[in-house]
This record gives C-alpha cells, sequence and structure tokens, in this order.
C-alpha cells in the first residue's frame, strides 16, 4: 500500500536535507568536541576547514613547521616533499593526527 511517508526519504540516521560524507561527519565531531590538542613543531596536522585563498580544502595534511605567537607556519607538501602552500594557521583550524597511540599520563 501507500506509505505514509510519502516521497520524503527515509533515513532514520539523517536529519532531511542534510548532505555531508562520512569525513565531513567525523571532521565536524572531531572540532565540535574539541579532540585535537594544541600542535607542537613538526606535528602533521589536517585542516579542519578549507583556505579557498591558497587553494587548501579541509582535510588536506600538513606539517607544523613553526610556533608563532597565536598561531603555527604550516607546510604543505605533495609526495615528492615539494612545498605547495606555507601559512599561518591558528589551532582551532587544525587537528593534531597521531599515528600511534598516546600513553594515558
Amino acid at each position: 500500500g501507500p506509505s505514509r511517508l510519502g516521497t520524503r526519504q527515509k533515513h532514520v540516521d539523517r536529519a532531511p536535507g542534510r548532505d555531508f560524507s562520512s569525513i565531513d561527519e567525523l571532521l565536524r565531531e572531531m572540532k565540535a568536541t574539541a579532540m585535537h590538542t594544541k600542535p607542537r613543531l613538526l606535528d602533521v596536522v589536517a585542516l579542519l576547514s578549507d583556505v579557498p585563498a591558497h587553494g587548501l580544502l579541509r582535510g588536506q595534511v600538513g606539517t607544523v613547521v613553526e610556533q608563532l605567537d597565536g598561531a603555527f607556519e604550516v607546510e604543505f607538501s605533495d609526495d615528492e616533499g615539494e612545498t605547495y602552500a606555507e601559512l599561518a594557521l591558528p589551532s582551532d583550524q587544525l587537528l593534531v593526527l597521531h599515528h600511534r597511540p598516546e600513553r594515558a599520563a
């Protein structure tokens, strides 16, 4: 028989009109819950938002190369190690990536 929901999408795990990928969701959740720590020199970090002026997209990975007053100089390099962008970013725009588990203090 006809559905009571009509043509409305039948996704119980997503709000209507919500159109984010799983990566978008993960980054939003991480940013919202402040799971990232303050970056340190040589930390590998990911962007939490686009930086269109430099052609950078949320999720791109770079390395902290300098700690500045209130910001971090981050270098973005290609697979051959050639730098394609380097700019100062505030810590709230960066997610520190961890390659192995950190031990509890």
